[in-house]
């Protein structure tokens, strides 16, 4: 025995008759075995608590081949074992060499593995056996496998809870079978008892004489920020669903108000046309009536057919506002511009109100700082834009009260300002009236009301024109209106007439019918 000890300075162990008859006490040292618990032990079962692989026979054996080997406290140990026949028994030498260390092998592999961040576990290649894993990669398991003793030198498909037939499986195969690297940033794994895991994947193999020798996995367990992230889209999932259900319902809510007002847009150029043709005959029934009998008829009489053709102007002025405002919603205002003298057509357009302000003792004063301009205009929007201005001057202005109309350029516009005396407009009420039915309360009496839909009709003519209207006033003190508008002539198609008959029975009718709500 002293010559054996003497030949073998290795780790030995020796066996006769398949029973361990003797240890060495380096081999002892090495395993962190005590000799009883290695003596008399049948050796193929010694080669079981060891956990001898890979696919170890001990009847073949090869000195050329590397080993591996579990310590007590299951540390791999990568041998090659040489088998001697001697008088004393079978020797198995174990013969442990630096280069055949893991760490000496994959110094990177070992620095992640002792920084514990990454999950790293280091498998023998083909057969799958684990040979060395860190805490957080154990921890992945299921019990009992989750501690060192039950899965260091198994088999990954024996510690992996349901790998049989799963993907994890496919990309084992694939791996082994290719020699390619695996890498998957967010990889979903169902087998678990605990349920789904969720993992960041690396599965390298290392090849050796271009055979693969070891897989060393990387993981980390994702599954908290996953789940988080999936418990954050799902929630913005709900909040966008919500918010399209929202967005559609606010779709056929407006659709549904587009259809109304498209109705009710519709009815009132219905009615307003059904109106008119009747106040048309009442009206011209009028005229025929004071043209033919007039002097026969008596002051009584005289009064009531005025009074009749008053109303028939107002009734015949809502009318036509409603047509005008309902052909404005459908953009189908009809502009005929043509090139004409602004000043003059101001002017004539003032002097056909002096009878309605002279009755009402207000003056209106015409200012130009132009003698004569000539812009591109539709003389009858024009007309129906400043009259609706100066009856409304006209109405809220007191007795005694005057209202200047001013005309001016500035800036390559002109301006006209119609400035009254009047009651004045609240602040809170500015924004309002150009809206339709937009309504200022006021102290005057009845007779200065009217529908609010003139000055939203107004505004839309400026627009169309090309200009702007604006209000400044004080409660009190009166109101300015400003009308902005471009200072351009344009392009006639045809050769026009010169300026037309302003003081004619257009401009008459015009006048009668805006200034129907002031009762005289």
């Amino acid at each position: 025995m002293q010559r054996i000890n003497t030949i073998y300075e290795q780790p030995f162990i020796i066996e006769k008759n398949e029973t361990v008859i003797q240890v060495s006490r380096s081999f002892v040292k090495m395993m962190e075995y005590k000799d009883s618990e290695l003596l008399n032990s049948n050796i193929i079962d010694l080669f079981k608590t060891l956990k001898v692989g890979p696919n170890v026979d001990i009847n073949i054996i090869n000195e050329q081949t590397e080993y591996f080997l579990f310590t007590k406290s299951f540390e791999v140990k990568l041998v090659n074992i040489q088998i001697i026949h001697s008088v004393e028994g079978k020797v198995y030498v174990f013969l442990e060499k630096a280069d055949l260390n893991l760490e000496f092998s994959f110094p990177f592999a070992n620095m992640l593995y002792s920084g514990n961040y990454y999950g790293i576990g280091i498998y023998s290649a083909p057969d799958k056996t684990l040979l060395k894993a860190n805490e957080k990669y154990i921890s992945f398991f299921d019990k009992p496998y989750n501690k060192k003793e039950n899965c260091i030198g198994k088999n990954v498909s024996e510690v992996t809870t349901g790998f049989k037939g799963s993907t994890y499986e496919e990309i084992w195969s694939t791996v082994l079978k290719t020699g390619e690297q695996y890498n998957i940033d967010e990889y979903m794994y169902e087998g678990f008892n605990k349920g789904i895991t969720y993992w960041r994947l690396s599965l390298v193999p290392i090849c050796e004489e271009n055979k693969i020798k070891y897989c060393i996995e990387m993981l980390i367990d994702i599954t908290d920020q996953v789940l988080h992230r999936k418990k954050a889209e799902e929630q913005t999932k709900i909040i966008k669903e919500q918010q399209n259900l929202l967005l559609k319902r606010e779709i056929e809510k407006n659709e549904m108000l587009e259809r109304a007002i498209e109705m009710k847009d519709e009815f009132l150029s219905l009615i307003s046309h059904e109106f008119r043709t009747p106040l048309n005959v009442i009206n011209s029934a009028i005229q025929a009536m004071n043209y033919m009998c007039g002097n026969e008829l008596s002051g009584k009489s005289k009064r009531y057919l005025d009074m009749i053709k008053q109303n028939t102007f107002r009734q015949l002025r809502l009318v036509n506002n409603l047509l005008d405002i309902t052909r404005a919603d459908a953009g189908c205002i009809k502009i005929n511009k043509k090139n004409r003298d602004i000043v003059f057509l101001t002017k004539a357009i003032i002097e056909s109100v002096h009878i309605y302000a002279s009755q009402k003792e207000v003056s209106v004063a015409f200012v130009s700082s132009l003698r004569k301009k000539i812009v591109g205009i539709d003389d009858e929007k024009y007309e129906r834009i400043l009259l609706n201005l100066l009856s409304n001057a006209i109405k809220f202005t007191p007795k005694g009260k005057a209202i200047v109309v001013s005309l001016y350029s500035k800036k390559g516009s002109i301006y006209i300002e119609v400035k009254d005396n009047g009651i004045g407009i609240p602040r809170d009420k500015i924004d309002i009236i150009f809206e339709r039915f937009g309504q200022v309360d006021s102290s005057l009496s009845r007779q200065a009301e009217g529908t609010g839909i003139g000055l939203s009709l107004i505004k839309k003519f400026v627009e169309a024109l090309g200009g702007s209207i604006s209000v400044k006033s004080k409660v009190g003190k009166g109101s300015i209106f400003t009308v902005v508008m471009p200072n351009e002539t344009v392009v006639e198609e045809h050769n026009e007439k010169g300026m037309i008959d302003l003081l004619g029975n257009r401009l008459i009718q015009t006048t009668s019918v805006e200034f129907s709500d002031i009762y005289l």
